[in-house]
């Protein structure tokens, strides 16, 4: 077994945490919802990324390896949590009011991320990662393992979706 050594440009697990812990945290609570479920992903997720990070083979593709991770540990998390029969709609979507990555002041981003709890899981990671993370289709890809068209399809998929929740809610865009 060949053991792969971090190269100059690789970046150092502080650095990575540094760069990328918010803007993954971000992502994963969108995903999830609940703040103790993403500080659970995360610690993994972390944990991850650390042990594999000797394993890096390209400097270049940290971003979407990092969120590929994250992404994987929340589905992972996801998946756990539908097999112990506890959904999404089973959180108040008032909740969200208290979150910290909504501007409550906003109040189309907070109708937003109340909709966006109706959205299927594969919905919502490839509408998060195109319209928060704003990562083109081709990272989307690389991220979750879709192809370049799917993710474009899922992505206007969970647009029109949530465009006609919005609508209901009296928010026209």
């Amino acid at each position: 077994m060949k053991i792969l050594r971090r190269t100059p440009q690789t970046p150092s697990f502080d650095e990575i945490l540094a760069e990328y812990y918010e803007p993954l945290y971000r992502h994963v609570r969108r995903m999830v919802v609940s703040h103790d479920d993403a500080k659970d992903v995360m610690q993994e997720a972390m944990l991850r990324i650390f042990q594999g990070l000797d394993s890096l083979k390209d400097s270049s593709a940290v971003r979407t390896w990092v969120w590929r991770i994250a992404t994987n540990e929340a589905l992972r998390h996801l998946s756990h949590r539908r097999t112990s029969e506890v959904e999404l709609s089973d959180i108040p979507a008032d909740t969200l009011e208290d979150e910290p990555y909504i501007d409550r002041s906003d109040g189309i981003a907070l109708a937003l991320a109340k909709a966006m709890t109706a959205l299927t899981v594969r919905q919502r990671q490839v509408f998060d990662l195109r319209h928060y993370d704003e990562m083109s289709f081709a990272d989307i890809s690389a991220v979750t393992g879709m192809a370049e068209d799917t993710a474009r399809a899922t992505f206007h998929q969970a647009r029109a979706k949530l465009k006609d929740i919005l609508q209901g809610m009296g928010i026209h865009s």
